[in-house]
């Protein structure tokens, strides 16, 4: 199966207005007052502290970005990320919520901006510099998030325009490279389930241990999660890995962590069900 056939290339670019700046005055203020030259540091200050609501954004931009990695693969260019065809229309869905979610985190501190720069100047007191400050037009073309999806290219569309000598030879790197791509992509597949099923015996190495419930929650949890995620990551319908998907769900996911976290025999038994897992998993990885 082609690269092209399955799947998408995307791409995020967030920009935000970082509220941060180099005063080369306090810089050199601070080096003459411990008698060392201004190159030893540099003064950077906050120009909005005691403010939650850039906080927020960041804390939004974290989540928006998290979940564009972790449902997408990896491409040759850095920046670029695979996504499986069809998984498209959740992954839009799912992006746009967090999108959304930003944008009022930004809302909120555009309605605010100029009040902020108000206390600023009362907080910075001899710091405070107004033309560190966009105006409130500018501030904000600093918050952008931008979403592109579009088609992986094909090998084919060389032939409409090269020479024939000249394309078979680019479309055959651009095979050799897609096919590269592409076992880079179902590795990282192996490689996050693998990850969470590894937890199970770490967790569970002394099975006499109490655990607390809600640790084993999050760990049967993460698994169940990465089970649902990987039917959809799995750009090349690779049956090894959809066995093994099915089988950690079988074996692992289907308790309850109040059981788990109470009965020794439980935890033994799935610490024995995981370690064999990981061992099969390791035919189809290589080295971990």
């Amino acid at each position: 199966m082609k690269l092209s056939d399955c799947s998408l290339l995307v791409a995020l670019n967030i920009s935000q207005w970082t509220a941060r700046k180099y005063d080369k005055n306090a810089t050199k203020e601070i080096a003459i007052k411990h008698g060392i030259d201004s190159v030893v540091g540099r003064y950077n200050k906050s120009l909005m502290p005691f403010t939650d609501m850039l906080n927020n954004i960041n804390n939004a931009s974290t989540v928006l970005r998290t979940a564009f990695y972790t449902n997408t693969l990896p491409y040759t260019y850095e920046g670029v990320r695979l996504l499986p065809s069809r998984n498209y229309l959740d992954f839009v869905t799912l992006m746009n919520g967090h999108i959304a979610n930003r944008q009022l985190s930004v809302d909120m501190f555009l309605a605010h901006y100029m009040e902020l720069v108000d206390n600023a100047e009362d907080n910075l007191g001899p710091l405070y510099n107004p033309t560190d400050y966009p105006t409130p037009e500018a501030i904000k073309e600093k918050f952008s998030v931008n979403l592109t999806v579009s088609p992986v290219p094909d090998s084919a569309g060389f032939y409409d325009i090269l020479t024939e000598a000249i394309a078979k030879e680019r479309a055959d790197e651009l095979v050799k490279k897609h096919e590269s791509t592409a076992h880079k992509a179902m590795q990282e597949c192996w490689q996050r389930l693998y990850a969470v099923v590894s937890k199970f015996p770490e967790k569970l190495v002394n099975e006499t241990k109490s655990l607390r419930v809600d640790h084993v929650h999050s760990m049967i949890h993460n698994a169940e999660e990465m089970c649902e995620l990987l039917a959809k990551l799995n750009i090349l319908n690779d049956p090894n890995l959809e066995a093994m998907r099915l089988e950690v769900q079988k074996l692992l996911c289907g308790y309850s962590p109040e059981v788990v976290s109470s009965q020794d025999v439980t935890k033994e038994k799935i610490r024995a069900d995981a370690e064999a897992i990981m061992r099969k998993m390791s035919a189809f990885m290589g080295p971990t």
